[in-house]
């Protein structure tokens, strides 16, 4: 469930806004895998698309390689269940302007289907976050906001796998990402994200069982991904 509530259609994309006394509920994906959209028996036709070679890796692995590559922006990857190898890209069936049929592999291209300005509770799956559009366009004149929520005497342990502005500097506004350990905007500032030179991958721990990413972009083009697991509390540990 997702605690902001009403679905609404917002430049061309879905989003959620606050609803007072209404909660939307939103089935988990479960899986990096239900992240893509399959093509059976396909690839890309250019192989020079394929940035990044797996071998012994099953499905999972590499949808989740996909989304946490950080020296390009994974898009989609290619996979042979037989011999478990994935080739992942940048590059799309439409961007790569042909795909060529091969029984012996599959074709993965990330959904851009992201939910924004909501509340993860510690079970849903796939772990992961990202802005509307992601990985094919930034947002505009956009806030979104993610709390997350770790089970019980957990820790919520977030990697910031890409992040991308327009910005070159840093400037008096709020356009970047900021993370806050606990709920919201009142917690202890941990991390702030505004220029493109911005260092990555980024790993952040929370305090205790709360975390919360915001994305704002009043004056500049952004886009975010990030992965989150759970650590134990540092006083238990």
């Amino acid at each position: 469930m997702f605690n902001v509530s009403a679905l609404y259609l917002s430049n061309g994309y879905l989003d959620l806004k606050p609803a007072k006394g209404t909660n939307y509920y939103e089935r988990s994906k479960d899986f990096f895998a239900n992240l893509y959209k399959m093509a059976p028996g396909t690839v890309l036709k250019d192989q020079r698309k394929y940035r990044g070679i797996f071998s012994d890796a099953s499905l999972e692995d590499c949808s989740k390689y996909c989304i946490t590559a950080t020296e390009y922006t994974c898009r989609s990857f290619a996979y042979n269940k037989d011999a478990k190898v994935c080739a992942l890209s940048d590059a799309t069936a439409s961007s790569a302007a042909a795909v060529l049929k091969e029984p012996k592999y599959d074709y993965y291209q990330m959904h851009p289907e992201w939910p924004c300005n909501v509340s993860f509770p510690w079970n849903y799956k796939p772990r992961v976050i990202a802005t509307p559009r992601y990985p094919y366009q930034p947002v505009n004149k956009k806030t979104c906001y993610f709390n997350l929520e770790a089970p019980p005497m957990r820790q919520v342990a977030l990697t910031l796998t890409h992040f991308y502005t327009n910005k070159d500097t840093c400037t008096d506004g709020t356009d970047g990402v900021t993370i806050y350990d606990g709920w919201g905007e009142r917690g202890t500032k941990l991390a702030s994200l505004c220029h493109r030179s911005s260092s990555l991958p980024l790993s952040i721990k929370s305090s205790n069982g709360t975390l919360t990413v915001i994305l704002v972009t009043d004056s500049s083009n952004a886009s975010m991904a990030a992965v989150y697991e759970f650590g134990m509390n540092e006083i238990e540990s």
